[in-house]
């Protein structure tokens, strides 16, 4: 019985190291990919998704 709960625990700690590596993987990717767009500009991510709405809203605040 003390072995299946430590295996049970061993299990769940496992399946969170892997969900913050996955989390780290995706952030560091996200990084890769958007400090072009951070540059001189506030919304990069939105820019990143649909360049359309990006100039309109740029068209808006300048």
């Amino acid at each position: 019985i003390v072995d299946r709960a430590l295996d049970a625990e061993q299990v769940e700690k496992d399946v969170l190291d892997e969900e913050k590596i996955r989390r780290e993987r995706l952030a560091r990717e996200m990084q890769r990919s958007f400090r072009p767009s951070f540059q001189g500009n506030r919304g990069g991510h939105t820019q990143v998704q649909c360049p359309q709405d990006m100039k309109r809203r740029g068209a808006l605040t300048q």
